[in-house]
């Protein structure tokens, strides 16, 4: 059943952005990227896990988000918590990262408390994935 709050699943030929050169992004990629993740905080849900592997460019220049596994949803769509507001927040970062990869851009750096907190998440992230056993 289709309609405007129902997740459709459909297979889409196409390329996830680090399989595109940069410099060869199809017109309009980030701006309808962007137009999408607001679309998408509009109804209260954060992706929180942005980044360019989970962004599919299809052969027709459509734009497809892949891997919502640990997207949150508001339970007031129009009054979202402060935890789904911060993963908006960490979303709208991401689009700028991307737009920064794609421009060839200095990658932003995030300023308070959202900044600090990133750079530690970061730092955690780094720490922790050194730490995992090697098979």
């Amino acid at each position: 059943m289709d309609g405007p709050d129902r997740l459709v699943l459909v297979k889409v030929p196409g390329r996830a952005l680090p399989e595109w050169p940069h410099h060869e992004l199809p017109d309009g990629v980030l701006t309808t990227l962007t137009a999408i993740v607001h679309a998408i905080h509009r109804r209260g849900v954060a992706i929180a896990d942005l980044h360019r592997s989970n962004v599919l460019v299809a052969e027709d220049g459509g734009v497809y988000l892949l891997d919502l596994a640990v997207a949150r949803v508001a339970r007031h769509p129009l009054r979202p918590g402060p935890i789904i507001r911060a993963l908006q927040t960490l979303d709208l970062h991401a689009v700028e990262r991307i737009r920064a990869w794609a421009t060839g851009l200095e990658e932003p750096r995030p300023s308070g408390l959202f900044g600090a907190t990133y750079r530690a998440f970061r730092l955690i992230k780094r720490f922790v994935s050194a730490e995992k056993p090697r098979r």
